[in-house]
C-alpha cells in the first residue's frame, strides 16, 4: 500500500514467494537500506496520528454541514 508506506517501505509482489523472500533478504543483508527505511518510516508515521485523523474527520463534517 504505497499510500501508507510511501518511500519508507520496500515493496514486493505479495503473490510471489520468491519476491517476498528476496525483499526480506535485501532488508536483512543491506544495512544502509534498512537504516534508510527506518529513518523514512519514522517520518512517514507522523502522517497517521489520531490527531490528524480527528482533524480530517472534523474538516469533512464541517464541509458537509456548511455546503
Amino acid at each position: 500500500m504505497p499510500e501508507v508506506g510511501g518511500d519508507a517501505a520496500l515493496y514486493v509482489d505479495p503473490s510471489s514467494v520468491e519476491s517476498i523472500k528476496n525483499g526480506i533478504l535485501e532488508i536483512f543483508c543491506d544495512t544502509n537500506l534498512r537504516e534508510n527505511l527506518i529513518k523514512k518510516a519514522k517520518k512517514q508515521r507522523e502522517k497517521f496520528t489520531w490527531d490528524n485523523t480527528a482533524n480530517k474527520l472534523w474538516e469533512s463534517i464541517n464541509k458537509c454541514v456548511n455546503d
